[in-house]
C-alpha cells in the first residue's frame, strides 16, 4: 500500500498529484465528449429511423389513397355502365312491347274484318239461298 502524503495547513500539494488530477480530469472530459457524441449519434440514428417510418408511412399511405380512388372510380364506371345497359334493355322491351301491341292490334283488326267478311259472306249465302 502506498502512502499518500500528508499535507498541512498552509502546505501545497505536491506537483506530482496535481499533475495526476489534471491527467483524471482530462481523462473524464475525454470520457464525456466521448459519451456525448455516441449519444448525438444514436439521437441521430433515432431521428432518422423514425423519419424513414415517417415516409415509408406516407408512402403506403398514399398508394393506399391512390387505390381507394382507383377503385371508387372503377366502381362508379361500373354502376354507370350497368345503368346505361339497365337503360338500353328497359328501351329495348319498351320497343318490343310497342311492337307487340301493334301485331296484336292488327291481328285482331284482321281477325275483325275477316269475321265481318265471314257475316257477311253468310248473310249473302242467306239470301240466296231463299231466293
Amino acid at each position: 500500500m502506498t502512502k499518500t502524503p500528508q499535507h498541512h495547513a498552509g502546505d501545497h500539494p505536491p506537483i506530482e498529484d496535481i499533475s495526476e488530477l489534471r491527467a483524471v480530469t482530462l481523462q473524464l472530459h475525454d470520457t464525456i465528449t466521448s459519451l456525448r457524441e455516441e449519444l448525438e449519434k444514436k439521437e441521430a440514428d433515432a431521428v432518422a429511423r423514425v423519419q424513414a417510418a415517417r415516409a415509408e408511412a406516407a408512402i403506403e399511405n398514399n398508394e393506399l389513397k391512390s387505390a381507394i380512388v382507383r377503385m371508387r372510380v372503377e366502381m362508379e364506371n361500373q354502376a354507370a355502365d350497368a345503368n346505361a345497359l339497365a337503360q338500353k334493355r328497359e328501351a329495348a322491351k319498351s320497343n318490343e312491347l310497342k311492337q307487340l301491341e301493334a301485331t296484336i292490334k292488327s291481328l285482331r283488326v284482321a281477325l275483325e274484318t275477316a269475321a265481318e267478311a265471314s257475316t257477311s259472306a253468310q248473310d249473302g249465302n242467306r239470301g240466296k239461298a231463299s231466293d
